[in-house]
């Protein structure tokens, strides 16, 4: 009885901490699967439209051309990633990584990416800051809180960006151990980690700034990015499609 106590207790922390992302999931209709594939935290990205967010960032494997979440929201790439690669170039509307060769797209009826206008209404919601940027676990990124976000007891969160810009910037206004993130994921948080951005295969700026792309495209050879540092976080930022940039996906409620 006491073993099946045990077992019970570990199913509902992982029932609290991911969430299905579709009241009929059948792993079968996504190659990125949907059960306990969504962090728990319901944002609004529109005045009627709510979102969970994947438990990490898209990565593929360049051998095996299989695309997969990263295991945990800190974890990204940069530039030691042998055949995981998790920065995306955009094709109509879809990731896509066209280097050496490999010319692999993603197209999943079961996830999406943030527009422009979606990333705005996110970051600016009812003009509340709901965002902080933090050191979680070693990782440098930024934090994303649920509409109804109630902080875990014990730890301590400060709302906001660093002043300064500079990877040693975002331990000054949040540094959070694996014990104390393991709370806030559970209640709800998202990391975006600051994994950088690809030219060809050079990594450049990780630890320092976060590209996540957006689904929207501004002309035929450029999108609009969120983009964040320490110190600053914009949603309108403009870039080429053919550099690489962080995704996460995210399923609509």
């Amino acid at each position: 009885m006491k073993k099946l106590n045990i077992l019970m207790l570990v199913a509902l922390f992982f029932a609290l901490t991911f969430t299905s992302c579709n009241k009929n999931d059948d792993d079968n209709k996504s190659e990125l699967g949907g059960v306990n594939n969504c962090i728990s935290g319901v944002f609004s990205v529109s005045d009627n439209k709510k979102i969970n967010f994947s438990k990490g960032n898209l990565q593929l494997n360049i051998e095996t051309k299989q695309f997969q979440f990263a295991e945990h929201q800190w974890d990204y790439v940069g530039n030691d990633g042998d055949n995981i690669i998790d920065l995306f170039e955009l094709k109509d509307g879809n990731p896509i990584y066209s280097i050496n060769n490999v010319n692999t797209v993603i197209s999943d009826a079961e996830w999406d990416i943030l527009s422009q206008e979606e990333w705005e209404y996110l970051i600016d919601r009812d003009k509340k800051s709901k965002y902080g940027v933090a050191e979680v676990n070693g990782v440098q990124g930024l934090v994303l809180l649920p509409d109804d976000w109630v902080l875990p007891e014990g730890v301590t969160f400060n709302i906001g960006v660093a002043i300064g810009m500079d990877s040693k910037y975002y331990k000054t206004k949040n540094l959070l151990s694996l014990e104390e993130w393991t709370k806030m994921e559970a209640a709800g948080a998202v990391f975006l980690p600051a994994a950088g951005y690809r030219i060809e295969t050079d990594v450049l700026f990780d630890g320092d700034d976060g590209y996540y792309l957006s689904s929207t495209a501004k002309n035929t050879d450029e999108m609009y990015l969120m983009v964040f540092n320490s110190g600053r976080i914009r949603h309108d930022i403009v870039s080429s499609n053919d550099a690489g940039y962080s995704v996460r996906f995210v399923h609509v409620l």
